[in-house]
This record gives structure tokens, C-alpha cells and sequence, in this order.
């Protein structure tokens, strides 16, 4: 049995794919905690705090609550597969993390987990890093918002002329590779799940404007957050093959919006 740490929209996208059980972590009794860590075949903790103006509580959240989880396992079930879902929000390149004075306080307390999961030496753990998220909801992520905006009022706006770039993943073919990763034994230690194609927001314009040729494009000029998007092949090669084209998950989202 699959067992998730916490709900969530990840929680809710793979339970929609594959049989699982989702948990609260911070809210379950040690006793039905343990008794679900007994059941498990997988674990995937992905109960995590993202928004905070103090890093006591990323600490206490992130940090604690995967010791926690990690010390029942050593307890009750030392041979369960452990999944942390991390974070890439903390990482400098592919493989090297950002100095720890860079970091945001939420990247640090997951780095900090991160650390902590590897350091442990679990029989058969591993730490899922998930590149750009597509929830094909406009409330979780720019890509969302921008699709929405351009099927609903025909007007997006794009920042440096969309010169930023991403690794996108829609959610649930994301949720197919961590299927693949939760029944691998094989892969250990930290996994990046990316495309390895990075996508700019120029690029998902023009895709836009094919589909709304009525779309109304402005541009501002800011400054706006580095994000991590250029990712080798070899880290997915290692998961699986599974392939996607972005525009027809991009084409997808937008009739959806329209509708």
C-alpha cells in the first residue's frame, strides 16, 4: 500500500491514477501514525509548510515532522520505501546546492530534510525533486494563470518579453514518474524528475496566440526570480522514457478554460 504524508494537490492528482492512502501527518495520533507505517509498502512524505515569515516554523514543519516520520519508519518499518518529495528551489545547477545564504527560509529547511533523509541511511530511500509543476490550476502556478487569462479575456501579460524559462511537467505525468520511482528500488539517493526540455514563456505565447489570435500581448519590464530550468536527459533516462508534448497539455488546459 501507498501512503501519503499529507493531502495536496500531488496527493490528489496520483491518488486520481493510482490506489493510495493519504494521511495527516501533523494531525494523526502517534498510534494511528505507526499503525499506517506499518501497513505501508511506499511512503511518500510530501507534507511540507511553503509559506511562513518565520523560519522557525519551516523548521518545525519540514525538518521535524520528516524526522518524525523518518524515526517511526527506523521503529516499525525499516524496510519500506521511503519517497521525500523535496524541493529544486535550493539548487545552484542540476546537482550542486545554492550556498545556504542564498537560500529562501523555506529551500533551507527542505535542503536541511533533505540532507537529513540521505544522512539517515534508510534501506531503500530516495529524495523526489519535481522540476515546474503544470497543475492546470490558474491559483498554483504562472503557466496556469497565464493559459486562463488568454481563454477567458483574451489578453496575457509576460515579463522581459518572456525570456524566462522552464522546465514544465504537467502534474499527472509527474505523478507517473513518481509511481515509477515509489516501485523502483533501484533508484536511491536524490532524483530530479524533469523533461530535460526547458520552455520559455515566449514560446508558450506563441503557442497562445495559434490558438486566440485575438490574444493582446503586453510586456513589462521586471525583475524576476532565476528559476533552475535547464536539466540533462540523463537524470529521467534513469526513471523511465515516458514522453509529452507540452502544447497539448498547454491546448488541453485552454479549451478547458474556455468552456
Amino acid at each position: 500500500m501507498i501512503v501519503f504524508t499529507g493531502s495536496g494537490k500531488i496527493a490528489e492528482a496520483f491518488s486520481k491514477k493510482f490506489p493510495c492512502m493519504i494521511i495527516s501527518a501533523r494531525k494523526e495520533t502517534e498510534d494511528k501514525l505507526i499503525g499506517s507505517i506499518k501497513k505501508a509498502s511506499v511512503i511518500i512524505h510530501n507534507a511540507a509548510l511553503i509559506y511562513s515569515d518565520h523560519i522557525d516554523d519551516f523548521i518545525t514543519s519540514n525538518l521535524d515532522l520528516t524526522k518524525r516520520i523518518v524515526r517511526l519508519i527506523e521503529a516499525h518499518n525499516p524496510e519500506v520505501r521511503f519517497i521525500n518529495i523535496s524541493s529544486m528551489s535550493f539548487l545552484k545547477d542540476e546537482f550542486h546546492y545554492q550556498d545556504m545564504n542564498d537560500m529562501s527560509p523555506y529551500a533551507f529547511s527542505k535542503a536541511i530534510s533533505e540532507q537529513y533523509v540521505i544522512r539517515k541511511q534508510l534501506k531503500n530511500s530516495c529524495n523526489v525533486r519535481f522540476s515546474t509543476l503544470f497543475y492546470k490550476d490558474k491559483s498554483r502556478d504562472g503557466l496556469s494563470h497565464l493559459i486562463h487569462r488568454a481563454a477567458t479575456e483574451s489578453q496575457v501579460q509576460i515579463y522581459n518579453h518572456g525570456k524566462a524559462s522552464r522546465d514544465f511537467i504537467p502534474l499527472e505525468i509527474a505523478m507517473d514518474y513518481l509511481y515509477t520511482v515509489a516501485n523502483n528500488s533501484q533508484l536511491q539517493g536524490n532524483i530530479n524528475v524533469a523533461s530535460g526540455k526547458a520552455t520559455t514563456f515566449a514560446d508558450v505565447v506563441r503557442i497562445l496566440s495559434e490558438l486566440n489570435p485575438e490574444l493582446l500581448v503586453t510586456n513589462k519590464e521586471a525583475q524576476t526570480l532565476s528559476v533552475l530550468s535547464k536539466f540533462s536527459k540523463k537524470e529521467t533516462a534513469k526513471i523511465s522514457s515516458l514522453e509529452y508534448e507540452l502544447f497539448d497539455h498547454i491546448k488541453e488546459f485552454y479549451q478547458e478554460c474556455k468552456s
